[in-house]
């Protein structure tokens, strides 16, 4: 909505859902599929498409969940103007790159581990009472996690 406000475009990577595990999120083959091929965005343009690879020690795994995800990509990359294929993480990054991925999120590589102790999630502005105008967010909600709950 603030995007068609505010006459811009969004750039955005359909998340797919590539793992053998259901702590991974992300749409199936199908859905996206349909998606791509049935639906039309005045405000958003997709780029392409991002996953996530089971965590997990067989690489025999992450290979095949990272090349189905490179073949989906490549069936649909032509036709639809797409330029990325986002896979591979910190400790997976370099199988991803093997494997066709032209993004690579390295946080953790760069920064160290997450302290999950001391997480912080900046909440859906409208629903918290922030500010969002012509000039942007105005005004924030920041929550903390402690590990069980989210305080203010």
């Amino acid at each position: 909505k603030q995007a068609a406000k505010n006459n811009r475009i969004i750039d955005c990577l359909l998340q797919i859902h590539i793992a053998d595990e259901t702590t991974k999120f992300g749409m199936e083959y199908d859905e996206a599929e349909d998606t791509i091929l049935n639906e039309s965005f005045d405000h958003i343009r997709i780029r392409g498409l991002m996953g996530m690879a089971s965590f997990t020690e067989n690489q025999d795994q992450i290979r095949a969940e990272f090349e189905g995800l490179h073949a989906f990509y490549q069936k649909h990359k032509t036709p639809q103007n797409w330029d990325t294929l986002s896979m591979g993480m910190s400790g997976d990054y370099a199988l991803a790159i093997d494997c066709g991925s032209n993004m690579v999120r390295v946080g953790s590589r760069i920064f160290g581990a997450r302290n999950w102790g001391q997480m912080y999630a900046i909440v859906d502005v409208e629903t918290t009472g922030g500010k969002y105008d012509e000039e942007g967010i105005t005004e924030i909600a920041i929550y903390q996690y402690n590990g069980h709950s989210i305080t203010d």
